[in-house]
């Protein structure tokens, strides 16, 4: 989710599955990658093999080129093997949610929390087990 100067949110997700209706395509390092906007939520979908890439252009884009802060990012962890790697893109947002079937450990829960802001709100779900 991404805050405006005038206050406004919009909240980006990524996906790997398919969509016609209100898309615009890009071009990255070669791949075409594929953003549709419903409401003010921003679905990008991109080759899994250049997820890391994708995510990372995304974020730099947003923060650096169009000065908007990442205030809020969910990720759904099932299947996305690496997702700690992504963390530190966006480690100054306010809130951040991890989803998925699976708790997480102790471990890297603390590893996150050791690479964010200390004052972001960290959610886990399923809780994790102490």
């Amino acid at each position: 989710m991404v805050d405006s100067r005038n206050g406004l949110e919009s909240m980006w997700m990524s996906s790997e599955n398919d969509f016609d209706e209100n898309v615009r395509y890009f071009m990255l390092s070669g791949e075409n990658i594929k953003i549709q906007r419903i409401n003010s939520v921003f679905h990008v979908f991109y080759p899994a093999q250049n997820r890391k890439l994708i995510f990372t252009s995304f974020v730099d884009y947003i923060v650096e080129i169009l000065q908007i802060p990442i205030t809020s990012t969910e990720f759904t962890t099932d299947q996305f093997d690496g997702f700690f790697d992504f963390v530190p893109f966006i480690s100054s947002s306010r809130q951040i949610r991890f989803y998925g079937d699976t708790g997480m450990s102790v471990r890297d829960r603390d590893s996150v929390r050791n690479i964010v802001n200390p004052d972001c709100e960290l959610t886990f779900w399923p809780p994790i087990q102490e």
